[in-house]
């Protein structure tokens, strides 16, 4: 590992971060108090943004009132592709915990404005059960995958080899080893592959 004075500002934040996890779970259960410094570093990495009204800013100074804090949460769209179905989700999600829109970048992303902290946690979590796929790339450990399973659902995850890196052959021994029931099985190894890219 490199020595912290040697690496970037950012790549520090990452090393002492605790995987990205810092203190923000702490942090997320206080919803009056913004996120301090160290907590608005890691918030980036994961694509969220804290700032303040900017709208209500002027006037609640001139009240002697806080800030009102909230945050822009971004979800990435890979190759830009977007279901129907995917957008009507990310549309329900702006209404329910941000302030009704969807802004929609250049860079493949869509983003959730003016969504509020006690709201954060459960825009990141419903984000993820909607809109995500999750493949195994290579990655053959028994509890990871029941952990992911468990989070975001036997729909949502497929299975994949990261070939030339992992063989074939261990792929196909951790498939069947794994214990699920057929239907779940079936889905993983090629069922949701094929719903997901309409083969």
């Amino acid at each position: 590992m490199a020595q912290i004075g040697t690496i970037s500002k950012a790549e520090a934040t990452k090393q002492q971060s605790r995987q990205l996890r810092g203190h923000l779970a702490r942090d997320l259960a206080d919803t009056a108090t913004p996120f301090d410094g160290e907590g608005y570093s890691l918030l980036k990495f994961h694509g969220i943004y804290q700032g303040y009204d900017r709208d209500s800013a002027t006037e609640r100074k001139q009240r002697g009132d806080e800030k009102l804090w909230q945050f822009m949460v971004r979800v990435r769209i890979p190759g830009g592709r977007l279901t129907a179905q995917q957008y009507l989700a990310l549309d329900d999600l702006a209404d329910r915990y941000a302030n009704g829109s969807l802004r929609v970048t250049t860079r493949q992303s869509i983003q959730f404005h003016g969504v509020v902290k006690r709201g954060l946690k459960k825009t990141v979590a419903e984000v993820m059960t909607s809109n995500v796929m999750v493949t195994t790339s290579g990655n053959f450990s028994p509890p990871a995958l029941r952990c992911t399973i468990d989070i975001l659902g036997i729909d949502r995850v497929m299975f994949s080899v990261d070939w030339p890196y992992e063989s074939n052959k261990l792929g196909v021994a951790f498939l069947n080893n794994l214990g699920l029931p057929q239907a779940d099985l079936e889905k993983l190894a090629h069922g949701n592959a094929e719903r997901l890219l309409s083969l």
